[in-house]
């Protein structure tokens, strides 16, 4: 978080439920202005089975309905991503 916070973007995360959101501000410090999203099970109804591609069609889905056209997805188990990396694939 600390990495993406030095960025001029929005900040939109996914957990799969709320009680994961709680547990997770317990123990990570989020920028102020983070944005989050809960997984959509619409097609997925299947609440004992979690899936990181659950979490990414969900910020898809729900960063496009806010107008969003471009998204960087960055998976939570990528903690030690330096912010040149992540400037680099911005710039593309």
């Amino acid at each position: 978080m600390e990495v993406l916070s030095d960025f001029d973007q929005d900040i939109f995360l996914v957990a799969s439920s709320e009680d994961q959101l709680h547990s997770f501000r317990k123990e990570i410090i989020f920028p102020e202005h983070s944005k989050f999203f809960f997984d959509d099970r619409e097609y997925f109804p299947y609440p004992k089975i979690f899936s990181p591609v659950l979490g990414v069609y969900t910020a898809l889905k729900e960063l496009n309905n806010l107008g969003y056209e471009k998204v960087f997805i960055l998976s939570g188990d990528s903690p030690l991503i330096k912010g040149e990396v992540i400037q680099l694939l911005i710039d593309g």
